[in-house]
């Protein structure tokens, strides 16, 4: 590995363990080379919302909509991509879903991901 590899690697842990230590994150470990690896894991998404109290037809609506935003299929470039996800992330912490979902959750489980 390259020494700029090996910085970006040293970084990433730190960035790891900043999350599981500081924020409390469940870590699941380094998937880079796991079959069926996705940026957006259905099932533990959709195990977190049903702890959070949303009903599972709700919690199917916002992820299909969030992988929705997520493509990057017919010619979408990463930086519209990252708009989008960005702008669901912002909606839904606001309480304003366009499934009410984050009006369902429980107080304590809506994050504030962005002040």
């Amino acid at each position: 590995m390259s020494s700029i590899g090996q910085r970006e690697r040293a970084t990433q842990n730190r960035v790891v363990e900043l999350f599981q230590n500081e924020l409390e994150y469940d870590y699941y470990g380094d998937w880079q080379d796991r079959a069926d690896n996705s940026n957006i894991e259905e099932a533990y998404l959709a195990e977190w919302l049903g702890k959070q109290g949303v009903n599972a037809s709700l919690a199917a609506l916002a992820i299909r909509d969030f992988k929705r935003a997520a493509n990057m299929g017919d010619g979408k470039k990463l930086f519209h991509a990252n708009k989008d996800v960005y702008s669901l992330l912002r909606i839904s912490s606001a309480g304003m879903s366009a499934h009410g979902i984050a009006s369902k959750m429980k107080p304590t489980a809506q994050p504030r991901l962005f002040k």
